[in-house]
């Protein structure tokens, strides 16, 4: 049996939104491991009323400040970092806190995550089957053949790159070729609190020359 963390941020009237994935989690999330689910919120007393009742996992509260747009999506890397003492589990997994577990998972998260390596997630918005299965998505959406052709062109391949060559998110042409989404990603817990610190640098580093990436999480 292995241990994870669920780690979500929830400001600004978006814990209603995070109850909704806690609720939906029960049953369906990795069953046969221990969960733990922490919540950075700047409102603690409701989160702490909401999982008192709660017995199918472990809950920790974080208390943070009334975060705005972009800094509570700019800033998780932050708070995870600066919070690693408080994950000791063995897997940690990020979940944008108006997600919800739809389907049962694989019960032993070592089925999805790597020992070695993070697992990340291919944005749905820029994600493509392959094969004659691309071929009948185009037959059915050909508007999607034409911006497809059209991000290809101007930018390298799919997604939404940040351009600005001054800014640390920026990614060389050559190298666009996987577009990946911010709203969940996990590893093994050392690999993840390493990506958060380079993350959490790099943003910093933006923010004192006045850059602020596409986007930013």
């Amino acid at each position: 049996m292995s241990s994870l963390s669920v780690i979500s941020l929830a400001t600004n009237g978006y814990l209603k939104y995070w109850k909704e994935l806690v609720l939906s989690a029960e049953n369906r999330l990795f069953t046969d491991e221990v969960i733990t689910f922490h919540i950075f919120t700047d409102s603690e007393i409701e989160a702490q009323d909401f999982v008192s009742d709660l017995d199918f996992a472990n809950f920790c509260i974080h208390p943070i400040p009334n975060l705005k747009w972009p800094e509570a999506t700019l800033h998780r890397y932050k708070y995870i970092f600066e919070n690693a003492n408080h994950f000791q589990d063995d897997y940690l997994i990020y979940l944008d806190a108006d997600m919800k577990v739809i389907s049962k998972t694989p019960s032993k998260v070592v089925d999805v995550f790597s020992k070695d390596l993070m697992t990340l997630v291919k944005h749905p918005g820029y994600w493509r089957p392959s094969g004659f299965n691309l071929f009948f998505f185009y037959l059915n959406n050909p508007f999607r053949f034409l911006s497809d052709i059209r991000l290809k062109v101007s930018l390298g391949g799919l997604g939404a790159w940040d351009c600005n060559r001054e800014s640390k998110a920026f990614v060389p042409r050559k190298l666009r070729k996987e577009y990946l989404c911010g709203g969940t990603w996990g590893g093994p817990r050392k690999l993840v609190t390493k990506m958060c610190f380079v993350l959490m640098e790099d943003i910093e580093d933006n923010e004192r020359r006045g850059i602020l990436a596409r986007w930013h999480d």
